[in-house]
């Protein structure tokens, strides 16, 4: 049946690909989930392949996504949304507080926090000092936060994720799943809404 959840994250392993928080496509993602009355019911694990890395040799294609970027942009009007100029930045760091924030209770508020910092006020949020002062912004404790990160349970939870997101069919980001239903791209939001709903209403 559908679980309600916050994200689950991981770092990069020998035979598994990185997955991380702090991607453009899922930014925008989340913050359009919000509109969607399905919402509170969602499941889903996250993972990510650069842009760079997608697109790399590929003609026209970056070129093209951007554009497709802009059009959903402005489809749902994430005025405030621009291009982090520390973008790729390492991640682990966050992701390990996103699993402490998601055990004590804060999940939802570090994760706006964070995206917010990351694609909104362009901060570089693989400093550790710099992390700390967006938590505290946000009324979190970002001092206890950071050190929680630091838990041998907290890295190792960080890699199972990662293990069980790949296992379970994720290849890139921002992926969805409801129940064991698995969708992909932003484009899918209002299919995995609609998927959601069907199984809501058919339980």
């Amino acid at each position: 049946g559908l679980q309600s959840r916050d994200f689950c994250n991981g770092v990069e392993l020998k035979d598994k690909k990185k997955i991380s928080i702090t991607q453009p496509f899922l930014f925008v993602s989340h913050t359009t989930l919000h509109s969607f009355t399905a919402s509170r019911l969602l499941s889903w694990l996250t993972g990510n392949k650069s842009p760079m890395e997608w697109n790399k040799g590929v003609l026209n294609k970056s070129e093209y996504g951007q554009l497709e970027m802009q059009r959903f942009i402005r489809r749902h009007a994430l005025d405030r949304f621009t291009m982090n100029p520390h973008f790729p930045v390492n991640t682990v760091a966050i992701m390990r507080g996103a699993l402490v924030a998601q055990r004590d209770g804060f999940g939802p508020a570090y994760i706006d926090a964070v995206f917010r910092a990351m694609w909104e006020d362009g901060q570089k949020m693989d400093d550790p000092a710099v992390i700390v002062a967006v938590l505290d912004k946000a009324g979190l404790e970002g001092a206890a936060i950071a050190a929680a990160t630091q838990e041998q349970p907290i890295k190792d939870q960080l890699m199972a994720n990662t293990s069980a997101s790949a296992d379970r069919g994720n290849f890139g980001s921002p992926t969805f799943f409801a129940g064991s239903e698995m969708y992909f791209g932003k484009d899918k939001l209002v299919d995995f809404e609609e998927e959601i709903v069907r199984q809501r209403d058919a339980a």
